[in-house]
């Protein structure tokens, strides 16, 4: 999938993602894919070449680190990690008995389009540039882009682990 889709999608279930959210607020736990995370192929193979493969970018471990460090009873996180055939990386994690799922992209910079009407909140300290766009956390390094999305589970923690994969980019 080209880049200019991966990031043409996000917008899309972004906005998508960011309505549902709204409109299920009030519905209580949360339970399977999470809410506005682009469709990820979790087929085992690896990106396609020349698809930079974000599961690179964040270990496991610091995805457990952070999110456990962000948590309000100090749980302890289990993660994995799958890589889509777009080069999306998809963390699971559970903890307490319950459990959820986010994804992290890279993009080059060029194909990045703001979503329509949304004006985004500056993020300083990650990479060139970083701003948070209805749940959705983007970082630009160079001509590269991550992008953190829908991770919801802890505050700050969507912006430490933005943080790491920033770092890995430079």
């Amino acid at each position: 999938m080209s880049p200019r889709l991966v990031a043409g999608r996000l917008t899309s279930v972004a906005l998508v993602g960011g309505v549902a959210a709204l409109a299920l607020s009030g519905c209580g736990g949360r339970s399977g894919p999470a809410l506005g995370a682009p469709p990820v192929m979790d087929t085992g193979v690896p990106a396609s070449s020349g698809t930079p493969d974000a599961c690179r970018l964040i270990t496991t471990d610091e995805v457990a680190r952070v999110l456990g460090e962000h948590s309000p009873d100090q749980a302890t996180y289990t993660v994995t990690a799958s890589t889509g055939r777009d080069g999306a990386c998809t963390y699971a994690w559970t903890a307490n008995g319950g459990g959820d799922e986010f994804t992290v992209n890279q993009f080059p910079a060029s194909s990045y389009v703001a979503q329509p009407g949304v004006e985004p909140r500056q993020i300083s300290g990650i990479g060139d540039q970083a701003f948070e766009e209805v749940g959705s956390y983007y970082a630009r390094v160079g001509d590269q882009m991550v992008n953190v999305v829908n991770l919801q589970e802890g505050e700050g923690s969507d912006e430490d682990l933005l943080r790491v994969a920033a770092n890995r980019l430079s």
